[in-house]
């Protein structure tokens, strides 16, 4: 009986220190890359920073508590880029806009370590922006997501 307390006691504390650990432990990279039109158009570049899972995008603020007119995600690649402007012109053509909940982000996949892989001379499968527009100046972005099942939630201000 002591050994069955024992090793349940054991589990118990190893799942919530891992529990705790992912919890505190953000794995999205976001990071604010380019605004137009009095930033009402935002591009916010985002992956995935974690070794293990994938990232699901859930919902997106602006300014507090508000939803965005216009919010997906753009998937491309380390030669194309991204698309900064009016998301429903003729210049989209050859990029790819995905709605938020059907991308998953992979890991390894956060823009510093992009722009570090970049550097020497490797190429990425997938890099991933948030593409937002609204009628007023977007100020603020909070991104709600879960990773490994856990709800997580982070904010960008996007500054003056």
């Amino acid at each position: 009986m002591k050994k069955i307390f024992l090793i349940a006691s054991i589990l118990i504390i190893v799942f919530a220190g891992v529990y705790t650990f992912v919890k505190m432990s953000a794995s999205l990279e976001a990071k604010a890359a380019g605004f137009a039109k009095n930033k009402k158009v935002q591009l916010i570049s985002i992956g995935n920073k974690s070794f293990l899972g994938d990232i699901e995008i859930e919902q997106i603020r602006i300014n507090g508590n508000k939803t965005p007119e216009y919010a997906k995600i753009q998937v491309s690649n380390d030669k194309k880029g991204f698309l900064l402007g009016d998301f429903t012109s003729e210049e989209t053509k050859g990029y790819t806009f995905k709605n938020l909940q059907s991308v998953k982000l992979q890991p390894h996949t956060g823009p510093d370590e992009q722009l570090e892989r970049s550097h020497k001379g490797k190429e990425s499968d997938q890099i991933y922006a948030l593409s937002l527009a609204d009628n007023i100046s977007i100020q603020e972005v909070t991104i709600s997501y879960r990773h490994l099942g856990i709800s997580h939630q982070e904010t960008i201000s996007i500054g003056l």
